[in-house]
């Protein structure tokens, strides 16, 4: 298990606030991944973790120890806490082949030559990459060269895993590949793992937990399920994935989970979210996502939850159509099926199900 509290870290003389309080617990086994953009302080959380930055305050625990803590003045050296870590850059030594590459950080370990091949062929073996033994490391391509990254990261039988944004130098293919790649070997391995990305995707894929990180804080923590299809935080609704925010005010409805919220152009009835902490009027934030919004010329006959529009314009983009629709002085983002056309000025239909958005105070 991980186990960081408080950990704070500044810059320029204490003006800039890198992290601030941050906490959070990894789960023996799991793939815990702080997602957010750039200079949210994901990438300084995980090297304070590997040792390789110095927090201004915090403490930090892997597997029962103590490596780092302000208050007691103990701060465990890289090398002595048991991590594998895979960089944004390969890190591939370009004169070394690719054994060589992955043998290399096991020397100087009380180890035999017989012992050190033994593992770096294993390792080799669990990347798939058997054969590319005495091949340079520069004639590798891109996925490849990552690969012996992540070999090396084994080799060495790591307690911890830590990813510092590893597939943002792949193309979008070997990105879907790696991410695939990197799951199934870390449950086969068991081996609990920090992964740091800037990447919705990647993270929503990839992820046992995500801890969604906001100038320095965590505004969000959850499975990737409920962080993308409940948010509790506007920043995530807006981040993770793309989203319609929308004003609106609560009125309370008859049956247990069913509520009523008005919009400027329409109103939504809501079920299976809980509005206790609510009174009639309040304000309130709906969250529409683009997939969840059904288009048609032509009504779609429902009692509830259907309003028109007007297209302003659509985008064929294979998988869907990116339609904007106007309602209103609103507009709302649409992923239609691709077989669908409209034509810009169109009027059409919308409708949401009932148990399809969220809510969030305004």
């Amino acid at each position: 298990m991980i186990s960081v509290q408080g950990l704070a870290k500044t810059y320029a003389g204490g003006n800039v606030r890198a992290i601030d309080g941050v906490d959070f617990q990894v789960e023996t086994g799991k793939i815990f991944t702080l997602l957010g953009p750039s200079g949210c302080g994901k990438t300084t959380s995980l090297r304070s973790v590997a040792g390789l930055e110095q927090p201004d305050a915090g403490e930090i625990n892997l597997f029962g120890e103590t490596v780092f803590s302000s208050t007691r003045g103990i701060s465990l050296h890289p090398s002595k806490r048991k991590i594998g870590m895979v960089f944004q850059s390969y890190a591939i030594w370009p004169h070394m082949t690719v054994l060589q590459n992955i043998a290399y950080p096991l020397k100087g370990k009380g180890l035999s030559r017989a012992q050190i091949e033994s593992k770096a062929r294993e390792a080799l073996r669990m990347v798939d990459l058997e054969g590319f033994e005495d091949r340079p490391a520069p004639k590798l391509s891109g996925g490849q060269q990552q690969r012996v990254a992540l070999a090396r990261a084994i080799a060495s039988d790591p307690r911890i895993f830590l990813f510092d944004e590893p597939l943002s130098n792949l193309d979008a293919k070997l990105r879907e590949e790696m991410r695939g790649h990197i799951r199934a070997l870390q449950r086969k391995l068991g081996i609990t793992s920090l992964y740091v990305t800037h990447d919705q995707v990647e993270a929503l894929s990839i992820s046992d937990f995500i801890a969604v990180m906001e100038k320095g804080k965590i505004v969000e923590v959850g499975a990737p399920r409920d962080i993308y299809l409940h948010p509790t935080s506007r920043f995530a609704a807006q981040f993770v994935g793309l989203t319609n925010i929308m004003p609106a005010k609560l009125r309370h409805g008859d049956a247990g989970d069913t509520v009523r919220v008005d919009l400027p152009f329409t109103s939504l009835l809501c079920q299976g979210l809980t509005t206790k902490a609510h009174s009639k009027g309040d304000s309130l934030m709906v969250l529409l996502r683009p997939e969840n919004v059904r288009v048609s010329s032509s009504s779609f006959n429902c009692e509830t939850n259907e309003w028109r529009g007007r297209v302003i314009s659509s985008i064929f983009l294979g998988e869907f159509i990116d339609c904007t629709i106007a309602c209103g002085d609103f507009q709302v983002r649409a992923r239609v099926n691709p077989f669908h056309q409209f034509e810009d000025g169109a009027e059409v239909y919308l409708h949401i199900a009932p148990e399809r958005f969220s809510l969030l105070t305004a």
